[in-house]
C-alpha cells in the first residue's frame, strides 16, 4: 500500500516563505500571510514581545504555531 506523503506544518510553512505572494509586511510588527489555495484571503499575523500569533482558526486555539506565523517567523528570520 503506498500512502500519499502529507506536507507538515513546518514543510508547509517554508513553501509560504519561499513565495514572496504568500507573506506581505503591513506595518512594522504586522503581517498579512495567503492561505494556500485561498487566494485573495489574508490572515492577520503580529509580532509581539511574546510571540507571533495569527489570527486563523488554528492560530486562535492557542495550541502550537500555525504555518502562517511559521512562516512569518521564517521571513523575518531570513532578513
Amino acid at each position: 500500500m503506498i500512502e500519499a506523503a502529507v506536507p507538515t506544518t513546518m514543510q508547509k510553512a517554508v513553501q509560504m516563505a519561499d513565495d514572496d505572494a504568500m507573506i506581505r509586511r503591513i506595518k512594522k510588527h504586522r503581517y498579512g500571510a495567503c492561505p494556500q489555495g485561498t487566494p485573495g484571503k489574508k490572515h492577520a499575523v503580529s509580532v509581539t514581545g511574546s510571540g507571533i500569533k495569527c489570527e486563523c482558526p488554528h492560530g486562535q486555539k492557542g495550541r502550537a504555531a500555525c504555518r502562517h506565523a511559521k512562516a512569518v517567523e521564517l521571513v523575518i528570520l531570513r532578513g
